[in-house]
């Protein structure tokens, strides 16, 4: 076996994100690892939703496999491995970041997040219609490619919906921007130039404050991985390449 590469997933899809990556690696040497959260993927949820939880989930997983991995985090995969990294730097052997910032609720000295008022009526529009508020955030990510889009929504509905929704709300409430300082694993921040969900100067800032290489990428939004993965997939490479 390979350098382990745990690759973990946002908000409301599973590893299913990751399929690609993992029938073909994008670089020699290395074991791509799908991991789908607590209550993602068809797994119950098992405990309380949060970064924190999810995080020792993971450590879990990377005690299992026996050697320090190399973490590939997607948005909200991104905040659970920053936390790990932080938190346990002898499981993390580096880190690659998508769709990542410290912060997903926009404040005074934070601006570049999303909205107060967006964030909660993604979480009332979670609760009073699962179904309907997945597919318009899952359209929203893919643009006009319907494959992707069918890929996010299949994710979607496989999550355990009241726990998508506590883990939203626990998302928008963390703040890891005391922790970054604690990060000593080489990293790379991927970011597209045209997310909206984590603008690419929160995903600037990042790799500033965690002395991150930062490659940004024209476009491919917030799901970069799954609508540009002619972008993506070399970013990867280049960024793993450098933890090995």
């Amino acid at each position: 076996m390979g350098r382990p590469v745990i690759l973990v997933h946002g908000l409301m899809t599973d590893g299913s994100v990751w399929a690609g990556l993992v029938a073909d690696p994008p670089g020699p040497g290395l074991a791509m690892v799908r991991h789908d959260l607590p209550g993602h993927g068809g797994r119950p949820p098992g405990g309380a939703a949060g970064i924190a939880p999810f995080a020792a989930d993971v450590a879990d997983r990377i005690g299992a496999l026996g050697a320090p991995a190399i973490l590939v985090g997607w948005s909200l995969g991104a905040s659970v491995a920053l936390h790990l990294a932080a938190t346990r730097p002898d499981l993390v052997a580096g880190l690659v970041l998508t769709a990542a910032t410290p912060r997903l609720r926009a404040a005074v000295d934070f601006p570049d997040a999303l909205a107060p008022a967006r964030l909660d009526a993604l979480a009332a529009g979670l609760a009073a219609d699962y179904a309907g508020t997945a597919k318009a955030f899952c359209t929203g990510m893919a643009g006009r490619d319907r494959g992707v889009r069918d890929t996010l929504l299949a994710a979607a509905l496989r999550a355990d919906p009241a726990f998508a929704g506590a883990t939203l709300r626990a998302a928008a409430g963390e703040d890891l921007r005391d922790r970054l300082g604690r990060i000593t694993a080489p990293a790379t921040v991927i970011a597209a130039a045209d997310d909206t969900i984590t603008p690419h100067a929160a995903q600037a800032g990042l790799a500033r404050a965690i002395g991150a290489r930062l490659e940004t990428v024209a476009d491919g939004g917030h799901a970069v991985l799954l609508t540009r993965p002619d972008l993506f997939r070399p970013a990867l490479a280049r960024a793993l390449a450098l933890c090995q």
